[in-house]
């Protein structure tokens, strides 16, 4: 079976086309092969990058205090085993916002190797990750810490989320910190007030809109 991209045509491009002509040009010169095509590899493409996406949405939610993002990554039902802290997902979307909120100025988490097996409606994750977090005492070592996020999620009404999570936090470490709200470059402070620890952050701003006036800093 093939489909010709005409098939795909949009008033949009007829537009831009200016005629339908163009159309049939394309129907003849470009056609898009699909019997080769295997469904369930572009499935578990799909599921993998819904997955993924549901792994982003926690970390984000963490780092933004942005606690329905941080709920999103899991079903209403999930637990959420940190080692020390045992609670529904639900409430450690909550209680870890607090957390951070409390002992840290700032903080990132970083997601990294990730594997994920697919069976089903059923799937299992292992997720890299390290953390850094600014103390919310000045002067402190700022805190790194590493290990795996280990998941078990199920697919639900055609969503992905977390039914189990267990965080294996396996080293952790510490850092001099670079007071950038404190350094002045020529005047200017290096902090962005653009970046917040809210939906009031730059990432939620739709559309984003940024300065379109030069600015420069001393190369040497």
């Amino acid at each position: 079976m093939t489909w010709p991209i005409g098939r795909l045509r949009s008033r949009r491009l007829r537009r831009l086309a200016g005629t339908d002509s163009f159309f049939s040009k394309c129907d003849r010169l470009v056609e898009v092969d699909m019997d080769g095509l295997d469904v369930a590899a572009v499935r578990q493409l799909l599921d993998r990058q819904a997955i993924w996406d549901c792994m982003t949405s926690y970390a984000r939610g963490m780092d933004r205090m942005d606690v329905e993002c941080c709920k999103s990554a899991f079903h209403p039902d999930a637990w959420d085993d940190h080692g020390q802290v045992v609670m529904p997902g639900y409430e450690n979307a909550e209680f870890g916002a607090e957390y951070h909120r409390l002992r840290h100025r700032y903080s990132q988490h970083f997601l990294t190797n990730h594997r994920c097996e697919i069976t089903g409606d059923e799937a299992h994750t292992e997720t890299y990750f390290y953390f850094v977090g600014c103390m919310a005492q000045e002067g402190q070592p700022a805190e790194v810490v590493g290990g795996r996020y280990v998941d078990r999620l199920e697919r639900r009404d055609g969503q992905w989320k977390i039914a189990d999570r267990l965080c294996l936090i396996e080293w952790g470490s510490s850092l001099a910190e670079v007071n950038f709200a404190s350094r002045l470059v020529d005047g200017a402070e290096m902090e962005d007030k653009r970046s917040s620890r809210s939906r009031d952050d730059a990432s939620y701003m739709r559309p984003l809109q940024i300065r379109r006036e030069r600015k420069l800093i001393p190369l040497g």
